[in-house]
């Protein structure tokens, strides 16, 4: 798909090191790092114990970054296909990173996997380094594509596909899906931005919207 210019990153899980190499926003550097384990989740109110507890495998990775705990964090939920809207909401609040991510199995047929991604409150329909973590951890996860060197993730903005780049560490890119929203934004909206920024009215030169996931 297209529709804005591409991420890369690349991360590890299980503490392993990889080689990789970030967009040009990114630091400088070639590593990172993350840890995985596993977590017990159930619905809201359930007693420590209850059957209704299920173990998922929990991956944190650092996206963007050359060393542990200075890349992006997120959340990486595996196997989540049981779990509930509000077990995940509930979980990615306790997380409380800017994003966690739940991994599923796709519903289209020409899809590898399915990601939900989900703030402290709310569902996003995509966002860009969630979508570069959770790839890494399903990849690390020793699950194989059906294209070798493409991933396709399934998510609400729709099909992504995300190049593996197998000769440079596993550097992964995609480009942005198309965008939901651009164009001016209202003046209210602004005001309120300079206010919690701090800035002075004449400090903003412009302000458009450029959306392609939150909404």
């Amino acid at each position: 798909m297209t529709g804005g210019p591409e991420r890369t990153g690349s991360a590890a899980t299980n503490c392993d090191e990889r080689r990789g190499e970030r967009d040009h926003n990114s630091p400088p550097g070639g590593r990172a790092a993350a840890t995985s384990a596993q977590v017990a989740l159930a619905p809201q109110g359930t007693i420590w114990g209850d059957p209704a507890m299920t173990e998922h495998r929990f991956s944190q990775i650092d996206v963007f970054a050359d060393r542990l705990t200075e890349g992006n964090p997120v959340a990486v939920v595996h196997d989540a296909d049981d779990l509930t809207d509000e077990t995940m909401a509930a979980f990615a609040a306790w997380t409380n990173l800017s994003e966690t991510t739940f991994l599923l199995e796709p519903t289209d047929p020409t899809a590898d996997y399915r990601l939900r991604i989900f703030t402290p409150d709310r569902e996003l329909s995509f966002a860009g380094h969630p979508t570069l973590g959770a790839a890494r951890a399903w990849l690390d996860a020793a699950e194989a594509p059906r294209d070798r060197d493409t991933l396709v993730q399934e998510c609400a903005a729709g099909l992504l596909r995300i190049r593996r780049e197998i000769g440079s560490g596993g550097r992964l890119a995609f480009a942005a899906p198309p965008l939901l929203r651009y164009g001016p934004v209202d003046d209210a909206d602004v005001a309120i931005l300079r206010r919690g920024l701090g800035l002075a009215a004449t400090d903003i030169v412009d302000a458009a919207w450029v959306d392609n996931g939150p909404g």
